[in-house]
C-alpha cells in the first residue's frame, strides 16, 4: 500500500511539469510526501546499515544536500511498535522514517521547502525495500 500525501493535492491527470508550475505560482512553502508500505524485505528494514544506504541513496534520486549524518535508532514500546526510526536533516527541511518490524512495514516522511518529483521517491522507496505488493 502507498500513501503520497502531496499528490491527493493534485487530480492524477495532472503532469509533473503542471504540478511543478502549480508549486512555483502558488509560492508554495514546501512539498511533502507520506510513503506507507507493508509487506517489506524484513532484512532491509531490520539492519541499521541497509536504512543508512537507503538514506543516501534517497537523497540523489530527490537531489537534495544531507546535511549531518543521520540520527538512527531501534526503539518502540512492546513487540508491536518496535523498530528501527531515522531522522536526517537536509538543506531544505527533513526525511524521517520508522520501520515497525511486527508487520514489515515502512512509513518515511519527506518534506523539502523546495519542489521534487514524488513519484521518483516512491518508485526508489517501493525498489530499495522489496515491496511485495
Amino acid at each position: 500500500m502507498i500513501n503520497c500525501v502531496s499528490e491527493l493535492l493534485y487530480k492524477a491527470a495532472k503532469s509533473l511539469e503542471a504540478k511543478k508550475n502549480d508549486f512555483d505560482r502558488k509560492d508554495a512553502w514546501g512539498y511533502l510526501a507520506s510513503i506507507d508500505i507493508m509487506d517489506c524485505n524484513p532484512e532491509k528494514i531490520r539492519e541499521k546499515a541497509s536504512i543508512e544506504v537507503y538514506i543516501k541513496e534517497l537523497s540523489k534520486v530527490v537531489n537534495c544536500h544531507l546535511y549531518g549524518p543521520p540520527t538512527i535508532a531501534r526503539i518502540g514500546e512492546g513487540k508491536r511498535l518496535l523498530g528501527w526510526s531515522f531522522t536526517q536533516l537536509v538543506t531544505t527541511s527533513s526525511i524521517t522514517g520508522h520501520f515497525v518490524e511486527s508487520n514489515n512495514s515502512a512509513y518515511i516522511d519527506i518534506f523539502f521547502c523546495n519542489y521534487f518529483d514524488p513519484e521518483k521517491a516512491i518508485k526508489f522507496t517501493e525498489e530499495y525495500f522489496g515491496l511485495k505488493k
